[in-house]
């Protein structure tokens, strides 16, 4: 028999199911509406405080005066009109019985909530003490000025005795009290210290700031206020980052205001090895602490080293030591938010990075001001030379990385790719302005910046295509199209500079004679760099026929411009006296010498396409060999004698039948042997498959 079927009881729908119960209206109201109402009172109230007076503005001109206009008369005088006032400082009130007796009623009252807190077990008497604190202060600092010492001595205190009171409460309070201490302070330092420039408030501030930061980073340390909630984690690691971010900004902004850049680097560099030793010391100790937050916070201070330094392109120093330090703490810790921070900040750099080279660093290079601002030259190689560095360490450090990512979110192959990019883009553009600097330098005039450019973008790509191809590397077709991009400046911007040059060669003029001859470097380098192209152009487009086709004519076409141009600039520099005779030379030139190279470069490409039997060169060869006849019959003829056309045109013509005949017959010469070759691998194919064959039984 089969076993008795349980039957379920239908639940019916209840008040705790759907969306509107009275329990979670009763639990909104309770928990969260009523501590957002406290809070808003609390401020209110301070707010209310602070503006006992006619204007909150009136009470910051009070503070942050240093004098006051006291004008003082004679009892028995009247005022007169040209009498000027007298100006005495307005010193700070001493400590006072009224003051004594608010400060010991302020820490009663601030000591029974503490009571109160410990006995109920409620934070929020914490919290409630923390605003009383802070009213009481205001209206201490409103009545008696800033009484800096005894202020936030007594701040330091309270920190110390919420976190004694708070042991086992939430640590609301004791967050709400930091940032109103750091408020606090920084308000003070900005009003007497950084605007009002009171030298004789430095020994205090220092001494204020780092006794408050050691009070809340022991704390952090020892316990730290983490929560129950999940987002404790995160109001942690913010207040760690925090309390270390407002100490080193206020020092830093002090130190910078009075004393110069030269003891910064000393400062932050004392403050890393004793904020690392402390942490050291708690690790040591076998006290449990979360090391994460106080790590990070040390990465970021180590990452302030380079850029204060050497206080050029301090961002993308920045950026770049942090993403480095990130990533080994990730390899380390196999702590994954890291990584993606670190690629953040790569980008970041890369950004800049190309915002300076738009704006400043490429216009200066081709204007001629790179060379004469060292300042500039030394920022730009720098950044240049950071970032090729920090794109290859990372990519390194990537490779070996542990990632939970999925892929959707995270591909290694992707992310390298890209540091490998960056690598390639930083190394061209640190080296281009080292090239440049010297080059401009080294010859003094400005009209060398172009023939400079193209020949170090040649020789770039002359080396970095074979290593990449060696590599095999995806980046080897970027490289390629990138680079042939660039290079279509030859036939237009540099064919005119070079005419510039030429004209101002043959008057004499001194940037003409010096530059002139150095622009067959880039002509040369071109036509090596044609040559590499060609050779790996096949690998990078395997099964692209049309664009190996393409780069073929882009391949011949730039040769022969090439040829062209040199065979002109030569031609016209040798026996040129003036501009009107370079002119004069330039047409000639340009009709029957150019007609020859047209010529010759099309019997060089058919030969080169019978050798490797491509088709679609001899075809090109052929259109070679029509334009030249096209152009040497309606446009050379004309200006030549009768005796020469003849031999041209009786040359022309017997060269035409020559190539006609032996076309034909090479054709038929390399069809019978592509015929025998194919068919003797038929015959080795069909005989190794017989001798495979098993024996008959």
């Amino acid at each position: 028999m089969a076993p008795p079927k349980h039957s379920k009881k239908r639940r019916h729908p209840s008040s705790h199911e759907d969306g509107f119960s009275l329990k979670r209206v009763e639990t909104l109201f309770s928990k969260q509406l009523m501590r957002v109402i406290g809070l808003l009172f609390l401020g209110a109230s301070l707010w209310f405080a602070a503006n006992s007076t006619d204007t909150i503005f009136k009470i910051a001109r009070i503070i942050s005066s240093p004098k006051e206009l006291i004008v003082k008369q004679d009892p028995s005088r009247g005022p007169t009109t040209g009498e000027a006032p007298i100006v005495a400082p307005l010193s700070v009130a001493p400590i006072t019985f009224p003051m004594v007796l608010l400060t010991i009623a302020m820490m009663a009252g601030w000591l029974v909530l503490q009571l109160l807190a410990r006995w109920k077990r409620r934070a929020e008497f914490q919290i409630i003490s923390v605003f009383l604190v802070f009213i009481s202060i205001l209206a201490m600092i409103r009545s008696y000025g800033w009484q800096v010492e005894l202020i936030f001595s007594l701040l330091i205190v309270i920190s110390i005795g919420l976190h004694f009171f708070g042991h086992n409460l939430s640590h609301n309070a004791i967050r709400i009290h930091f940032l109103l201490t750091w408020g606090l302070f920084s308000l003070w330092g900005l009003l007497k210290v950084m605007i009002s420039a009171q030298r004789d408030q430095l020994t205090s501030f220092f001494i204020l700031a780092s006794l408050i930061f050691l009070t809340f980073h022991l704390i952090l340390l020892f316990r730290g206020f983490a929560g129950r909630r999940v987002t404790s984690n995160y109001y942690e690691v913010f207040t760690i980052i925090s309390n270390l971010g407002f100490y080193f900004i206020m020092i830093s902004a002090a130190i910078l205001k009075f004393y110069g850049k030269q003891p910064l680097f000393f400062f932050t560099l004392a403050l890393v090895v004793l904020y690392i030793l402390s942490i050291v010391a708690i690790e040591y100790s076998g006290k449990p602490f979360r090391k994460t937050p106080f790590l990070i916070s040390a990465l970021v201070l180590i990452s302030f080293l380079l850029p204060l330094l050497f206080w050029k392109s301090q961002l993308i120093l920045l950026a770049g030591s942090l993403s480095v330090l990130l990533l080994f703490y990730s390899r380390q810790t196999k702590d994954q938010p890291t990584i993606i921070i670190a690629l953040g900040l790569v980008v970041l750099m890369a950004l800049v990075f190309t915002k300076g080279l738009i704006f400043t660093y490429i216009p200066a290079a081709f204007t001629g001001g790179l060379a004469g601002n060292v300042s500039l030259f030394y920022s730009g190689l720098i950044s240049g030379s950071f970032i090729t560095v920090v794109a290859f360490v990372d990519r390194i450090q990537m490779k070996n990385l542990e990632i939970s990512f999925s892929r959707k979110w995270f591909s290694r192959k992707r992310y390298r790719m890209l540091l490998k990019g960056i690598f390639l883009t930083g190394l061209y553009f640190g080296l281009f302005i080292l090239w440049q600097y010297c080059c401009i330098s080294v010859c003094g005039f400005e009209e060398v910046a172009l023939i400079s450019w193209f020949s170090f973008h040649c020789l770039y790509f002359i080396i970095a295509i074979p290593w990449l191809a060696a590599q095999k590397s995806s980046f080897l077709f970027i490289a390629l199209l990138a680079s042939t991009v660039l290079t279509i400046i030859y036939p237009s911007l540099l064919s005119l500079q070079n005419l510039k040059l030429l004209g101002l060669y043959v008057q004499g003029i001194p940037s003409g004679i010096a530059v002139f001859p150095m622009h067959y470097v880039p002509s040369g380098l071109f036509l090596i760099y044609i040559a590499v192209v060609m050779k790996y152009a096949g690998m990078a487009f395997k099964e692209n026929t049309l664009a190996k086709r393409i780069y073929l004519i882009y391949a011949i076409v730039m040769v022969l411009d090439i040829l062209i141009s040199e065979m002109v600039l030569t031609g016209a520099a040798i026996q040129a006296t003036s501009q009107l005779e370079v002119n004069e030379l330039r047409k000639q030139l340009l009709q029957l010498p150019s007609t020859l190279i047209l010529f010759a470069g099309g019997i060089v490409t058919l030969i080169w396409g019978f050798v490797r039997q491509k088709r679609f060169g001899r075809t090109l060869a052929m259109i070679l060999l029509f334009l030249a006849a096209f152009k040497l019959i309606y446009f050379d003829l004309r200006s030549i004698s009768l005796f020469t056309r003849i031999i041209l045109l009786f040359a022309s013509g017997s060269i035409f039948i020559a190539l006609s005949i032996g076309y034909s017959t090479v054709r038929k010469a390399l069809r019978k042997n592509r015929k025998h070759t194919s068919s003797t691998h038929v015959s080795r194919f069909s005989e190794s498959t017989r001798n495979d064959q098993p024996p008959a039984s």
